[in-house]
């Protein structure tokens, strides 16, 4: 349950923030003008998580790959928010019967995952000086993907079924999806070349070992409707 994600570093209405999103399904929100704890806000599905680990077996949530993974929170400094991905998906904890060897490989037990496919995920949306849930919204897939808001109140991303998504950024509802035939686990760019603005994002594999995901590497580009694109 560590943190995987960069934290992030803000200002908004005047104060001073920081973000950080780690695996154990908890976006902390903390002052840095006082070093304060401003809000801790659940990312995730929280089962026995408070529990010691079981020396029998126990099925804790998050697992050990729940939480938020790759990519950090997002701020949009429009609406005040900060929207974050992140992977449903438990595993059963045991403590191990092994005692520690000096330089061997040593976890001190071991978890069993659930099925990859009865894995999904979540995108959720809290406010940036509080913490505050805003929404969220339950998706078919675990959530490593980046989050990108942009000014015109859109926010895009995608998941590992290939899908990327455009999403209203004040409520979640999706307004767009395009199938890429491959798992999105990495970051989405925005950006403007002779005043047409450009969305892209990769898709390919994003570790069939862990995910069981499949597509080969790719780069899509899309134009932004509106100011001459389609």
């Amino acid at each position: 349950w560590d943190t995987a994600a960069a934290p992030l570093v803000y200002d908004v209405n005047g104060g001073k923030y920081m973000a950080v999103a780690n695996k154990g399904g908890w976006l902390y929100i903390y002052d840095r003008a006082t070093h304060k704890l401003v809000s801790r806000q659940e990312t995730t599905t929280h089962l026995n998580a408070e529990k010691p680990v079981s020396l029998t077996g126990r099925r804790d949530c998050p697992g050990i790959l729940g939480g938020v993974e790759w990519n950090g929170p997002a701020l949009d400094t429009i609406n005040n928010a900060l929207y974050v991905n992140s992977v449903d998906w438990c595993a059963t904890y045991k403590i191990g019967e092994t005692r520690y060897v000096d330089g061997s490989l040593y976890f001190g037990g071991d978890a069993s995952f659930d099925p990859v496919k009865d894995a999904r995920g979540w995108t959720r949306a809290y406010n940036a000086a509080t913490g505050a849930p805003m929404w969220q919204v339950k998706q078919a897939t675990p959530m490593i993907a980046g989050v990108t808001p942009t000014a015109g109140g859109v926010i895009f991303t995608g998941d590992q079924n290939g899908d990327f998504m455009a999403m209203d950024a004040k409520d979640g509802r999706k307004l767009y999806t395009f199938r890429t035939g491959g798992a999105i686990g990495g970051g989405v760019v925005t950006y403007a070349v002779d005043g047409q603005q450009y969305v892209a994002t990769t898709s390919g594999n994003a570790s069939r070992s862990i995910w069981s995901t499949t597509g080969s590497a790719t780069i899509f580009v899309f134009t932004v409707p509106g100011n001459g694109g389609k």
